[in-house]
């Protein structure tokens, strides 16, 4: 039998993945989940961070979640795409709600954990790359002080989250990008460059690992009027 968590002793925290050190712009979108978070408005504890594949949004997902860490003492990150991985990750949230691994059914765990959150205060779920709203209404906590980040292609949340779109970087945060991602001067090429790829975080990131790699500028890029193409 489940029983309720016990104090916490030490921050519960899985993020899979280092701070960017170079993630750029996003403040606005920052400013507006923050804000939103702390309105006291219970439509704004669940938002939902929608746009084109490659855009930046678990990015941003990440980067608020490493800005504001020392103000939840609960922050779990859920594989949210297949339902199996989303069942896996609260399964191992439920282990560290619970003090250790407990005999449930997956999905009775999951049950018990958005009760559990429900019951507890200050805590950030993160759901990235979620399907659709249909996919997380049995997991996602109803009360309790929490924060939800739901990171998805699909554009309909009302309802469920408020949703927040995630467009391409201006060109200049394109551009400033290429330059801590390099280290090299930003001039007209890093524009060329940023305009052939859409603005693009994930294609920028991909040209700056490869300009990295090949310890090339940007310039070199265009010399043989063939840009690099990013999947």
């Amino acid at each position: 039998m489940l029983s309720g968590p016990p104090p916490l002793i030490s921050p519960i925290w899985n993020l899979p993945y280092t701070r960017n050190v170079n993630f750029t712009g996003r403040e606005s979108i920052l400013r507006e989940m923050r804000e939103g978070f702390l309105c006291g408005d219970p439509l704004r504890r669940a938002v939902a961070i929608h746009g084109l594949g490659g855009v930046g949004k678990t990015q941003v997902a990440m980067e608020y979640a490493y800005r504001y860490r020392d103000e939840y003492p609960v922050v779990w990150w859920v594989r949210a795409e297949e339902p199996a991985t989303m069942l896996e990750d609260f399964v191992g949230l439920g282990e560290r709600l619970f003090g250790g691994a407990v005999r449930a059914e997956p999905e009775a765990l999951a049950e018990a954990v958005k009760r559990a959150l429900d019951n507890r205060l200050n805590w950030l779920l993160i759901l990235d790359n979620v399907p659709g709203s249909y996919a997380v209404g049995r997991v996602l906590p109803q009360g309790g002080s929490g924060h939800v980040i739901i990171t998805s292609r699909n554009p309909n949340w009302r309802g469920v989250a408020h949703p927040l779109h995630l467009r391409p970087w201006e060109r200049e945060e394109a551009v400033e990008f290429l330059r801590k991602r390099t280290g090299m001067e930003a001039g007209e090429a890093a524009r060329t460059l940023a305009e052939a790829l859409g603005d693009l975080p994930l294609a920028l990131e991909q040209a700056g690992a490869f300009i990295e790699q090949a310890r090339i500028t940007v310039g070199n890029i265009w010399s043989d009027s063939r840009p690099i193409a990013a999947s």
